[in-house]
Order: C-alpha cells, then sequence, then structure tokens
C-alpha cells in the first residue's frame, strides 16, 4: 500500500488497534522456522531474527525450537573425474567463488565417479545455543575458532565442506533435524526438500597424506567462512570468472560420457568407410577425411573425443566466452590445437567459408535441457542442414523422444494436517526439474510416449521448428488419486542401440525429469483421461483434452486452483503501473530527442550555407554555436536532406530515408546508429498523425511495433538490430 506521511501515523493506529492481543504480551516459546536455515546455517539472518525475538517478544528464558544449532566442518578435494581417459582438470580453475554455494558432497555424480575425496573428518565449529540464559555470550554476532586436520589422502585441497545439525528441543531429547551428509551411505540424491551442505571454495594447495591442514573458522551475523592458515601457496591463486556449475556434474556423468564416445566412434568410422579413396597426383591414394562440427561444444568435451575417434578436423562454436576460454585450455592440453578450432559465435550465426571451410561431415551436439527441446535442438539441426552440413551427412545423437506420466505430487496430509490449501503456490509457468525418484507422490498412470524426432535431413531441411507438433490421447489412470502435474523426460538416440534414457527408473545421469503443473482433477483407477501435448519447436506444453471430457471436467475439478487469485491481480496491477511509466519515460524521451534533432537540422543547415558560400568563392565564416531549441509541433513535416550531409563523417549514422516513396525503404544502419534517433527522423518526415506500427526486421526473424508513438518508441528503444524496414508514414 502506498500512503503519504501524513497518512502514516493513521496507519499505523489502526494496526495497533488490530493487533492480536497475544502479540502483546512476552512469548513463553519461540519456535524458529526452518526456511530462515540456509545451507551455510546464518546467510538467511537467523541470528539476527532469534536475538530480536529473545531481546523484545519473548520472556527472559523461553522454550527455543530449536534449541540448538552445531556446525560442522572438514576439508575437502574436489576435482573432476577423467572422462573416457580425457583430463579435464583445466575445468577446476573455475570453480571458485566469492561465496559458500550448496553441494551435496556424498551424493553427487562427481562424488560418484571419483570427483571428491574426503582430506579430514567432520570437527565441530561452533555452537550456537538458542535458548541460552546469556544470548551474548551464546549468539555473539562474530566469533572465531582455529582448526586443525590430518589430511587423509595425496590431493589438491580446495574446499572446506560444512552444515550443522539443529537439536530441536532441551538436552535429553533425540529429536534433531540437519543437513549433514551421509558420509558412510551408498550416497544417491538426497530426499526430497533435505538441504545440501555448503561448500567454500579456497586457494587450491597440494597436501600430502598425514600433513596438517589449519584453518581459521569464523562467522559474523550472516555468514560462516574458513580461511586458510596451512599449508601456504607459494604464489597467490588466480580467480577466474566461474563457470556454470551444471557444466561439473555434466562431463562427470559416465553413462553420458560412454554413450557418447560409443556413438563418435560409430559414427565417425561409417563416414570413412562411406568415402571412397580418391586418387592423388602425390601417392596414387588418399585416405578419406572426416569433417565435424560441435555446436554449443561447452567443454569441448565432444571435440575431443571427435579427434580421438578420428575425425581430421573438428570446429567447436559456443557462444559463452569462458566456457570458451575452457574448451581452447582442453584442446592445447591434450596436443590437439591443430585439429580443433574453438569459435566463440551463436551457432546459427556460423557463415560458411569464414568460419568454415568446407561443410562437415557430421554434427555432434548436446543441447537438451530436462525438457529435450528447450536448449533449442530443432532449430540448430534446422539450421545445420541448411547451412552447415553436406547433403550424406549425419548427426549424432540421431534423434530423441520424449515419455511423460501423470502423477500427484506432494501428499495433502501431513502429520495429520490438511495442507492441500498450500497447492495454489506450487505453480510455475514453465516446466523445472525433478528428480522423481526422491520426491513423494503417486503413480497416476504408466509411462506415454509422446513425440518421436529423428534428425534426418528429410525430417528437417524444409520443416521450419517453428512448425510445431501436437500429440493427444487418452491415457488409462492405474491408481486412484488427484492428478496436478506431468512429469517427462527424454530418451536420446545416439547411436545403433546406444540410448540414454534419464527416466525415473532408469539409472541415473545429470539429466532430471521434467515437471509441469496442470489444474488438480480427481482421478479413479481405471478411467481414461483425454491428455494433449504440442509444442513450438523449443517447448512442451500438457494440458487436458476439456472437450474430450465435457461436462465431466467440471466434476473432476477440486477446490484447489492452479495458482493463487491473488498473483494474478498482482501481476495486473504491476503491469498497468510498468505500461504508465514506460509511457511517461517514452514520451519525455522524445522530446529530448526532438531537441535533439533540431540542433542537428540546424548544424546542418549552416553547413548547406558554408558549402554554398565556399562554391560561389566567398570566405568562410565560422558557424555560430548551435543553441538548443524548442521541439516543433508533432505533425510539422521537415527536409532530412541536412542529416544527410552530415552522414557517417560527423555522426557516423546513415539515413537513406525517402518520404515521397509508397514502398518500404531498405536502411543499412552501424551499430552506432540509435534507433530513437531512426525513428525520431521517420516520423518527422511522414504525417505523425497517420503512424500505423514500425516493422523491425533481423534476418529470418521479425517483430511488429504497433500503437501510439510512446508505444512505438518505448518497445524500439527495448531492441537492437541491424537492418531494418521502415513504412514510409511510420
Amino acid at each position: 500500500v502506498l500512503v503519504d506521511e501524513s497518512q502514516g501515523t493513521k496507519l499505523e493506529e489502526l494496526r495497533r488497534a488490530e493487533e492480536p492481543e497475544a502479540l502483546r504480551k512476552p512469548a513463553l516459546v519461540l519456535v524458529v522456522d526452518p526456511d530462515l536455515f540456509d545451507e551455510g546455517l546464518l546467510g538467511l539472518r537467523v541470528l539476527p531474527y532469534v536475538r530480536h525475538a529473545r531481546r523484545a517478544l519473548c520472556i527472559p528464558t523461553p522454550l527455543v525450537v530449536p534449541a540448538r544449532a552445531r556446525v560442522f566442518a572438514m576439508p575437502v578435494a574436489v576435482t573432476i573425474p577423467e572422462a573416457c581417459g580425457f583430463d579435464l582438470g583445466e575445468m577446476d580453475e573455475y570453480r571458485w567463488g566469492p561465496w559458500y554455494e550448496e553441494f551435496d558432497v556424498a551424493g553427487c555424480i562427481q562424488k560418484e565417479n571419483g570427483g571428491v575425496t574426503f582430506l579430514g573428518d567432520a570437527v565441530e565449529v561452533f555452537d550456537f545455543d538458542f535458548g541460552a540464559d546469556d544470548i551474548d555470550d551464546a549468539l555473539p554476532v562474530q566469533a572465531k575458532k582455529k582448526l586443525e586436520f590430518a589430511a587423509k589422502a595425496d590431493a589438491t585441497f580446495n574446499g572446506v565442506v560444512f552444515w550443522f545439525q539443529l537439536q530441536m528441543v532441551q538436552e535429553g531429547f533425540d529429536e534433531s533435524y540437519g543437513n549433514a551428509p551421509d558420509l558412510e551411505g551408498a550416497g544417491g540424491p538426497r530426499p526430497a526438500g533435505a538441504l545440501n551442505q555448503a561448500l567454500q571454495w579456497v586457494d587450491p594447495v597440494k597436501v600430502k597424506r598425514g600433513q596438517t591442514i589449519r584453518l581459521n573458522a569464523s562467522h559474523n551475523s550472516t555468514r560462516i567462512r574458513f580461511e586458510v592458515l596451512a599449508p601456504e601457496r607459494l604464489l597467490p591463486a588466480v580467480h577466474r570468472h566461474a563457470i556454470s556449475r551444471w557444466h561439473f556434474e555434466m562431463v562427470a556423468d559416465e553413462t553420458r560420457n560412454r554413450a557418447f564416445y560409443d556413438g563418435i566412434i560409430g559414427a565417425v568410422e561409417e563416414i570413412k568407410r562411406g568415402k571412397l579413396m580418391v586418387p592423388s597426383p602425390k601417392n596414387g591414394r588418399r585416405a578419406p577425411t572426416c569433417e565435424v562440427v560441435d555446436f554449443g561444444t561447452g567443454s569441448g568435451l565432444l571435440a575431443l573425443m571427435s579427434v580421438r575417434a578420428g575425425a581430421t578436423k573438428v570446429t567447436g562454436f559456443d557462444n559463452q566466452g569462458h566456457v570458451v576460454n575452457v574448451a581452447r585450455k582442453l584442446m592445447k592440453h591434450h596436443g590437439y590445437e591443430k585439429q580443433v578450432r574453438i569459435i566463440r559465435k551463436d551457432c546459427r550465426q556460423v557463415v560458411m567459408g569464414k568460419d568454415m571451410a568446407n561443410r562437415a561431415d557430421l554434427l555432434v551436439m548436446e543441447l537438451f535441457d530436462y525438457g529435450f527441446l528447450g536448449e533449442g535442438c530443432l532449430h540448430f539441426v534446422h539450421f545445420a542442414w541448411n547451412n552447415v552440413l553436406k547433403e550424406d551427412a549425419l548427426i549424432l545423437p540421431k534423434g530423441g523422444r520424449i515419455l511423460a506420466m501423470l502423477v500427484q505430487l506432494l501428499p495433502d496430509d501431513v502429520e495429520g494436517f490438511d495442507l492441500s490449501p498450500w497447492a495454489v503456490f506450487r505453480f510455475q509457468s514453465d516446466y523445472y526439474g525433478i528428480d522423481l525418484r526422491n520426491q513423494p507422490h503417486v503413480r497416476l498412470s504408466e509411462p506415454f510416449e509422446v513425440f518421436d524426432f529423428d534428425f534426418s535431413r528429410e525430417n528437417w531441411l524444409n520443416t521450419p521448428p517453428e512448425a510445431g507438433g501436437e500429440w493427444h490421447d487418452d491415457v488409462k489412470i492405474v491408481a486412484d488419486g488427484k492428478l496436478n502435474a506431468v512429469v517427462f523426460w527424454h530418451e536420446i538416440y545416439v547411436w545403433g542401440d546406444v540410448t540414454i534414457p534419464p527416466g525415473p527408473a532408469d539409472p541415473r545421469t545429470c539429466w532430471y525429469q521434467a515437471c509441469q503443473q496442470v489444474e488438480e482433477l480427481t482421478l479413479k483407477k481405471d478411467a481414461h483421461l483425454p491428455v494433449r501435448a504440442t509444442h513450438q519447436g523449443s517447448r512442451v506444453t500438457f494440458g487436458v483434452d476439456r472437450d474430450g471430457l465435457k461436462d465431466a471436467y467440471d466434476d473432476m475439478r477440486t477446490e484447489t486452483p492452479l495458482y493463487d487469485p491473488l498473483w494474478l491481480q498482482i501481476h495486473n496491477r504491476l503491469a498497468a503501473a510498468i505500461l504508465n511509466k514506460a509511457r511517461l519515460d517514452a514520451v519525455e524521451q522524445r522530446e529530448a530527442l526532438l531537441a535533439e534533432a533540431e540542433q542537428l537540422l540546424q548544424a546542418a543547415s549552416e553547413i548547406d550555407e558554408a558549402l554554398e558560400r565556399l562554391a560561389a568563392g566567398a570566405a568562410p565564416s565560422p558557424p555560430p554555436p548551435v543553441s538548443p531549441a524548442p521541439p516543433p509541433p508533432p505533425a510539422a513535416a521537415t527536409n532530412l536532406d541536412g542529416v544527410r550531409k552530415l552522414g557517417e563523417a560527423r555522426l557516423r549514422r546513415i539515413v537513406d530515408f525517402t518520404g515521397e516513396s509508397a514502398e518500404l525503404a531498405p536502411l543499412a544502419l552501424d551499430d552506432a546508429l540509435g534507433l530513437e534517433t531512426l525513428y525520431l527522423l521517420a516520423w518527422r518526415a511522414g504525417d505523425a498523425s497517420a503512424a500505423t506500427g514500425v516493422r523491425v526486421a533481423d534476418g529470418d526473424d521479425g517483430c511488429v511495433v504497433s500503437g501510439d508513438d510512446g508505444e512505438c518508441l518505448n518497445a524500439l528503444t527495448a531492441v537492437s538490430y541491424t537492418h531494418l524496414t521502415l513504412p514510409t508514414k511510420a
């Protein structure tokens, strides 16, 4: 609620009058919500909250739940394990971060494949007694402690993992909760809702088994941090920009790596077998070649595999600068700089003859999210067949399919409490990743196939991904329950019989399943539910076919809406406020641009006069200074010849616009041209009252902006294009 100062006192009085009587009395019990604890315990300011509550809201010695929190820590060595024999250690330089991060130290894929080494036994670091009589002593704002460990192995020490354990009530009770890792267990992901541990990176230093590791642990009101005292580094570490953490899990996934490596070996061999030995003037014969293009090369692992499999040349593309640096380092580390070229560029901007000399024999890519299509694999396949691949080329993987299952996520009953109203807050507009193996759920159907994609030339050469696809069928219900989500996943056809199926019943991979929320429906066993799925080339969307159910759909709906209706109200109010602000900003900006254009036109006129005097043989006189002029009436039309003459030499702006032609005038513009100025000039050259829209074209894509002058201007300033086409009356 937005109020002015005069209303402040009145609102405060109203708040006090409506405050429950119980809040005016000191509390006997203080309960700290578990949402106030993050992986590092203190990051959400639980200490200031508890200190305030103990002093201002409670009796001097209340019962506090949880009663205390203990923090434990140990040193670790986290490295990238070898991937099919390739050393990817260069990636470890990009692990560092200024803040601790969540890390499942015992259950991540890196740990399963030997990438995590525990270098010491866990020790207690801090003990926060929330129920102590003296809170200043028990909950200090700052504290320090020295820690000492004996290294358990020869390794590169580069991190400290820490966690907490909550004692729920006073001494003598065993109830506890925390995020301690399962150091002695079988590994695997943590249960749903469980916090991972916190990991703070430190400057890497090599240690020997038995060597002493000394740390200085400290905390303030919001963070626990560690400083390495021994062993010391001889040289300071160079901290590089971090790369996304999912890269490390992906390249550590041995199931994924082995499938792609075996597939690449098979594809390269097939390409070479299919090529005839071409006569050569030197030796009479020439060995067959295999040129590979790697879209979304990332770390460059697939490029490394391609060279080792026998590819004669590999060109990798990625538009992330730090990832490209990693890939180039790995090529140099393995001695493949001559065979592999890594280019920082969007894969769909590749230019033949500039980025690649020849079309490729093989495309390798791993551009698949949890929902298969989200990273644009169909768009890349379509572009590749039309621009970078030979007619008889191969693509790896060959394709894939999407499978789905109807589920009820999360029980309504928790410890005897009905939490069904909470379901409205689960909604997300897009699908998200979920590991169904550790999520409480009810399977309401068997897995069913939705889409099957073949990346072959005949399927995608002339078919734009935007054409999309549609599927619908009746799905048999196998259990009673409330449908509130569709969980789906992909199976990648790598090569031959080699596939990667990251479904909930398959071996664990770096991919989770995708989950899409749907409106809650009550389902009965053995019934059939009409389900539909659509995609537009980059996202799969599921829904229940209401037409197939007719009147039965309303009977199946529960009282739980798909999302909180208040969200829609807030969204609409915010959208209206943002639109109004954008209009005001656009008007203000247009007025400033009109003044700027008037100055330019005046300067152009003075230059024209000077040129005329020179042509007549008169001595040139210095032009008077240009003073800002008020903006002219919007409907006034102005000749742009003066602005054209200023041109590229003075403003590096090129405007080729003819107000008299009824055809669209193509404008080739450099990056220095401001779209605001372009819109202004076009608007001034025509009749402002007749402005109906502006078409902005960029290659094969484009957008249409329509509305009043302020809306058009605001929309144009939000984008950056290099080629535009304008109606003469825009």
